[in-house]
């Protein structure tokens, strides 16, 4: 059984996914996608990842709805959220984000916080 850390990542534009995917992979994290709020909450069930980068803008649900529906089935409400956005609106702690990155981003910062994300994570 593979091991490694499970990352959702979750925007509906295509070249942004792939991106943060062959990012991840390169790390070695297992990197899935979701091209919205709706196909993640349903990867979420069957995959239980580790940890969700989200994009904010989305159609069908979007980012907060989508967090808001994470936080209601006991099972995913501890899945660590990280969302993105071009907007540069930041959501409070207490809205169930881990933490906030503006897009554009530097791929550098994106490794940084999912790396200290996933070590909190699994820190008792």
């Amino acid at each position: 059984m593979d091991k490694r850390p499970i990352i959702l990542v979750v925007d509906d534009e295509a070249p942004i996914r792939h991106v943060l995917l062959d990012l991840l992979a390169d790390e070695g994290y297992q990197a899935m996608e979701a091209p919205n709020g709706r196909i993640a909450l349903e990867m979420a069930r069957e995959h239980h990842p580790d940890l969700i980068l989200m994009d904010v803008m989305m159609p069908e649900l979007n980012g907060r709805q989508t967090l808001t529906a994470l936080h209601a089935e006991p099972a995913l409400a501890t899945i660590p959220v990280v969302l993105m956005s071009a907007a540069g609106r930041a959501m409070a702690p207490a809205d169930g984000v881990v933490t906030f990155l503006s897009k554009p981003f530097d791929l550098q910062q994106v490794l940084d916080v999912v790396k200290t994300v996933l070590l909190n994570r699994s820190t008792p």
